[in-house]
């Protein structure tokens, strides 16, 4: 039995969400154009994130032993989330351009799937098939600049001609399509297996977890190189995988296991203790900076430069840092909590 937290992941999905908070910001309050290194930077997050969600899917069921049923409910939760968002946050209808709540949600019954696959070849064919089937997929039936959403009084966020269906959006083209996302959230599985499989943590600080991830970080930046496509940037967010490309997945998975390697070596130093803390309520933290971002700091706040945006985003850190701290506390004095408020708190 995995009977310790495991450090390095709670510091990994903290460090996400705060990557996430300059990259969700950044589109009404960053002034344009974003620096090319703060858009590299902002596309790390999601990625992590979503093979996180992969790897706690692993941990849970090696754990307790959770039946599928389990899964499927914590992945109707997140849609719900989701859909929640896009009415309350956004004003918008839901199920039309799929932002990352959607396919986690959608991928956590299907790693449950996933994991009890026996071959491990297999396993890792499939992760391979999501992501070699994208750009064929976009070529197939298109890329959208921008994914169609329709607002509740009616009208259209933004007009585009041509524009594909919201199918197309669920599996190609959306916020976060099903190909390639879900391979990140089923490779997470596979890191899961690695990390947990005897029952303790195994580190990536490994010569082969390390060399692996040289090896996928210059091939992708290869194949980056040698198949250019043109990036949008949708509504001014930025990041760099509108669309997400072969290239651009093989370098994240060199991103993703090169943290790994070295978190494993530094995560349980006092100065990450914060990032910790914000990372054991990460799905709360992201529905809240979400709506702070909606109504209230794109309201006061736009066309920041780079030094005014960076302390906002510190600003903004700690405040979210604090909240994190006094879920701990909540958490803490309230030890029997209802299963929903487990599942938003985190644990």
């Amino acid at each position: 039995m995995i009977r310790e937290r495991d450090k390095a992941i709670d510091v990994l999905r903290g460090l996400a969400i705060l990557i996430m908070l300059a990259a969700n910001s950044s589109a009404s309050i960053y002034a344009e154009p974003h620096l090319l290194w703060f858009r590299y930077l902002s596309s790390v997050a999601a990625p992590l994130f979503i093979t996180l969600s992969g790897m706690m899917v692993f941990l849970s069921q090696s754990k307790k032993d959770y039946p599928f049923a389990y899964f499927l409910k914590r992945g109707f939760l997140l849609v719900g989330i989701a859909a929640f968002k896009d009415i309350v946050a956004w004003q918008m209808y839901p199920f039309r351009s799929f932002d990352v709540l959607y396919v986690i949600g959608i991928s956590v019954p299907i790693a449950f799937l996933f994991s009890r696959i026996g071959k491990a070849s297999l396993q890792w064919m499939l992760v391979a098939a999501i992501f070699l089937l994208t750009p064929l997929l976009q070529y197939l039936f298109g890329y959208t600049p921008y994914p169609s959403e329709v607002l509740l009084n009616g009208s259209h966020y933004m007009e585009v001609a041509n524009q594909t269906s919201a199918l197309n959006h669920l599996f190609i083209d959306g916020w976060f399509p099903i190909f390639p996302w879900l391979g990140f959230s089923l490779l997470g599985v596979m890191l899961g297996c690695y990390r947990w499989q005897n029952k303790c943590i195994k580190p990536f600080y490994h010569k082969k977890p390390i060399l692996i991830s040289i090896v996928c970080l210059a091939t992708g930046i290869l194949l980056k190189i040698i198949f250019p496509v043109h990036l949008y940037i949708r509504e001014g967010f930025g990041e760099v995988f509108y669309p997400p490309t072969v290239g651009f997945c093989m370098y994240t998975i060199g991103i993703i296991l090169g943290l790994f390697s070295v978190f494993d070596k530094i995560a349980f130093s006092k100065i990450f203790e914060s990032v910790a803390t914000v990372g054991r309520s990460s799905l709360f933290l992201y529905i809240l900076h979400t709506f702070l971002i909606n109504y209230v700091f794109a309201i006061f706040l736009e066309g920041l430069n780079g030094v005014r945006f960076a302390l906002f985003w510190l600003c903004f850190a700690v405040l979210i840092t604090g909240v994190a701290y006094g879920l701990r506390l909540l958490k803490k004095k309230w030890k029997q909590q209802p299963w929903i408020f487990r599942f938003l708190l985190g644990g």
